[in-house]
Formats: structure tokens, sequence, C-alpha cells
């Protein structure tokens, strides 16, 4: 399965727009009659990594774990800083069961058989262990400076 992971600063206007896919996601969120409208241009399902989102059940999953540090560093103002940064931990949990989702779609791993690749992949994604987040060509896309050179396969 040929799988195409555009990154959300990137368009739908790439070189990758020639190639075959299985599928398309974006790791970027957008109407759902945009991604009808690319589905058809491209001739292959193109989505958001949002869809795998179970909204209530996320919430539910989080504040569960959030919960685990509430109380435990609280200062003598009596600010519990584990709430406060409870926060700003949220939008990285959500990523990761993002990430576990996509991985298993469809009840085998999609993504990371060898056959998936990027648009962009930042420094932290780039510096990643093979295997973790490995796309063939991310070291590549990665070191590119020109985003605009189509990438060799």
């Amino acid at each position: 399965m040929r799988v195409l992971l555009l990154h959300p600063d990137d368009d739908f206007h790439g070189w990758w727009t020639s190639q075959h896919w299985d599928s398309v996601i974006d790791l970027g969120q957008a109407p759902k009659s945009f991604y009808d409208e690319r589905s058809a241009a491209l001739g292959c399902p193109v989505y958001s990594v949002f869809d795998f989102a179970v909204e209530v059940g996320d919430l539910q999953v989080w504040r569960h774990l959030l919960e685990l540090g509430m109380g435990r560093v609280v200062d003598r103002f009596g600010i519990d800083w584990w709430d406060v940064i409870g926060l700003l931990l949220q939008p990285q949990l959500q990523d990761v069961q993002l990430a576990l989702r996509l991985a298993h779609a469809g009840g085998k791993p999609a993504v990371g058989d060898g056959r998936s690749f990027a648009t962009s992949v930042g420094n932290t994604a780039a510096n990643t262990p093979p295997g973790i987040a490995e796309a063939p060509g991310a070291q590549l896309f990665a070191s590119q400076r020109d985003r605009s050179e189509e990438p060799e396969f």
C-alpha cells in the first residue's frame, strides 16, 4: 500500500500529484468537501489524520492520564503546575494517539510498511531512529534546502 503523508505546511499541488498513491493522509485539517474533491482529482482516498480522532473518548483518556499527576506539583501559592503543564501536553498526547491509530488503520500496519512517503519532515522526525518515523526518503526530504525540488526515490 503506497501512502503519502501530507505535511500541514504543504499544499495539494506538489511534485507528488503526478505519482500513484493508494491513499493520501493530510496531517492538517480541512472541510470534508475539500477531501472529496482531492480524492476525485487524485483517484485515491484523501483524508485527514484527524478523522482517526475519537473526540469524547480521547478526552476521557487524556483526562484520566493527566489526573494521575494532579495535586503532586503544587507550589506555595497553591498553583498546581501539573494542571498548567497538562494543557501543554494535550496536543502531544493527541498526536501520539492519532499516529498509533493511523499506523494500524484497517487492522494491519499501513504506515511504516516501506511504501509510505512524507512531503516534508521536520527536524524531530528526521532525527528519529529508523523504524520509528520511517518513511523512505524522509531523511532526503528533511535535508533538502529547496522544498520545490522533487526527491529521488
